[in-house]
């Protein structure tokens, strides 16, 4: 009975298979990304008036004179329903969102941008290689 049962164990409690360092690689390359949707998620949950109240971030913003704002932005939001039924726009020029908004193009044009540049330069044949230009 336990004959059968210790080469069991022996291969039930082996060692963990050893990582390399691709892991920690994946991790780092992914963490921009992970930046860029944690700011899209930002601009989305803050600019919903129920979660945090502000105003529009400024009339010339919306199109209209120098009416009331707040009237000038209704008056915006039901035009734009008709081409925008999620409401994205009507949330991005909320003042408190405006500056994620535009965090979040610098950020998705630098990644985008960055890793043009990192292929262009560093791997003109389109191959995963560590870029050694500097060194």
């Amino acid at each position: 009975m336990h004959c059968g049962l210790f080469p069991a164990v022996l291969r039930l409690y082996n060692l963990p298979p050893r990582f390399d360092e691709s892991l920690a690689l994946l991790a780092t390359d992914l963490m921009p990304w992970a930046a860029l949707i944690h700011l899209l998620v930002a601009v989305w949950m803050y600019g919903n008036n129920d979660v945090l109240l502000s105003d529009v971030f400024s009339t010339s913003l919306v199109g209209m004179g120098d009416e009331n704002t707040q009237a000038a932005y209704d008056e915006w939001k039901v035009k734009l329903e008709v081409w925008d039924p999620l409401g994205v726009v009507p949330r991005l020029v909320r003042a408190n969102v405006l500056p994620l908004v535009l965090l979040s193009f610098g950020v998705l044009v630098w990644l985008i941008f960055g890793n043009l540049l990192k292929v262009r330069v560093c791997c003109p044949g389109f191959q995963r290689v560590p870029c050694t230009t500097g060194v």
